[in-house]
């Protein structure tokens, strides 16, 4: 183990039966490490309370959730209320008062709701506590009244706050006062499925667009839809592939004027993302802000350009790395600049891809990611 105990970790989200991809940048972290233990949400009823994933004993505790994740929004504060006090509830039983002995860490991913759950288990053990910033808690919760508020509380009490991104450092050391060098970021790493393939991908025309994330209006899906149907009523060849699920996934019934449907995909393993990052020419994410996008990795590491907006971590992930095209929140400009993309050709193209190929793309991987984790925890432990 890497501390004299468990590693006790309260998630916001987590794989299940139902939707065993939800999240599942979280399990590939803690199923690499051993002593995990994992206190999560039962979104599903059909999800059970108590299972064992890929070695890591998982316990669920139940609130009126209405079938919906908390990324799906639409909470009321007797939700939420609902939510702290199961959790609180179901920790009790799952790490009693007698398990103080066993000694061990906290961790909360997601800031809110997760940490003032995490907060909680770890002063009644006496255990340190880790808390993990990964964007939705910071740029969507955070700006709703009060919630600043308790996202700094909760940074102050914390032993070590890890960030995805240093955006969210700088944000969450102004809300809780303390030094930015009290946070260490961490990106979310790149599972091994991902592989620089990119002489798989067919010569244009047509272009071959992909869009890959929770089906959100933060995320940008409207902004790509309307582009994408913008640029085939001008008679330009562009595809649309859409892999993820959502409150927006209604936009992709609607085809373009000349009757082209998206090609929409649903939720996607490891390997049916990495097959359509190798059929894409672009990865579009028009989102209004991010931490340090697990799919941008995901995209360097198989060498795919990308056309995202320069929010969160985006700008420092190509900071030594081609491959990036910033963008705007809008659809005719996102428009333009696809079109001026496909417009310099399959020279200019594919030279941009081969210069991705010169980067240090194992920086990204899940395991560099599961390695600076684990240092952290030896710290806080020590």
């Amino acid at each position: 183990m890497l501390s004299s105990g468990p590693i006790r970790t309260v998630v916001a989200s987590y794989p299940s039966p139902r939707e065993p991809r939800r999240a599942h940048f979280i399990e590939g972290i803690h199923r690499a490490i051993p002593g995990s233990e994992v206190l999560a949400p039962q979104v599903f009823r059909e999800d059970p309370l108590d299972e064992l994933r890929s070695g890591v004993p998982v316990r669920r505790f139940s609130y009126p959730s209405g079938g919906r994740p908390p990324r799906a929004g639409g909470w009321s504060p007797w939700t939420v209320l609902r939510y702290l006090q199961s959790g609180l509830r179901r920790a009790r039983e799952v790490w009693p008062d007698r398990d103080a002995a066993r000694g061990g860490v906290v961790v909360g991913h997601w800031i809110v709701p997760s940490g003032w759950i995490a907060a909680r288990i770890a002063e009644r053990l006496g255990v340190p506590l880790v808390l993990w910033g990964h964007g939705s808690d910071i740029h969507r919760y955070g700006r709703l009244p009060g919630v600043r508020g308790v996202v700094g509380d909760l940074c102050r009490r914390a032993t070590r706050t890890v960030v995805a991104s240093d955006d969210l450092g700088r944000r969450v050391a102004e809300w809780s006062g303390r030094s930015r060098d009290d946070f260490t970021v961490i990106p979310v790493g790149v599972d091994e499925e991902f592989t620089a393939s990119p002489e798989r991908r067919g010569g244009p025309p047509p272009w071959r667009l992909l869009f890959v994330g929770d089906l959100l209006e933060s995320k940008g899906l409207p902004l790509v839809v309307d582009a994408w149907r913008r640029l085939r009523s001008r008679g330009c060849p562009v595809e649309l592939e859409v892999v993820g699920d959502g409150p927006e996934r209604a936009l992709l019934e609607t085809p373009a004027d000349d009757g082209t449907r998206v090609d929409w995909r649903g939720v996607g393993t490891p390997t049916e993302i990495n097959a359509s990052m190798q059929r894409a020419h672009f990865l579009v994410l028009p989102s209004a802000a991010e931490g340090t996008p697990l799919v941008v990795q995901e995209a360097i590491v198989t060498q795919l350009p990308v056309l995202a907006t320069a929010v969160g971590g985006i700008p420092r992930l190509f900071t030594d790395r081609a491959g990036w095209v910033a963008i705007d929140r809008d659809a005719t400009a996102l428009a333009s600049t696809i079109e001026e993309q496909i417009d310099l050709g399959s020279a200019r193209y594919h030279d941009t891809v081969a210069a991705m190929g010169h980067s240090d793309a194992d920086s990204l991987r899940l395991s560099r990611t599961v390695e600076r984790f684990c240092a952290v925890l030896r710290e806080v432990s020590s």
